[in-house]
């Protein structure tokens, strides 16, 4: 009777150490399941970051694309105005008109 729970106790001991073995390879499949997950937030992080940079730039870029727009459209009105004092200079002078000396300082 005594051999009969000595077996039984092995046999039990075996089931458990099965059972440890089971959870220490769940346990090993865990942490490199936490690391991959570790490693794809540090990834996730730095690619929001590069986007939100883009971002960013490229406000910034539009707000600059915005102010060569404007002044070049300034300068284009500046240019025009330029042309007509010029020409009515030169039509006031051909005609001797006093009025051509009030156009130059």
């Amino acid at each position: 009777q005594r051999a009969t729970e000595l077996e039984q106790e092995l046999s039990s001991n075996d089931f458990i150490t099965r059972l440890a073995e089971q959870q220490a390879g769940r346990d090993a499949e865990m942490r490199n399941q936490q690391r991959q997950v570790q490693q794809l937030n540090n990834t996730l992080a730095e690619i929001q970051r590069l986007l939100n940079m883009s971002y960013s730039q490229e406000k910034v870029l539009k707000e600059r694309i915005r102010e060569l727009e404007g002044s070049q459209g300034r300068s284009h009105v500046a240019g025009d105005y330029l042309k007509h004092v010029v020409l009515k200079y030169i039509e006031y002078c051909q005609t001797g008109d006093l009025k051509s000396q009030s156009l130059v300082p």
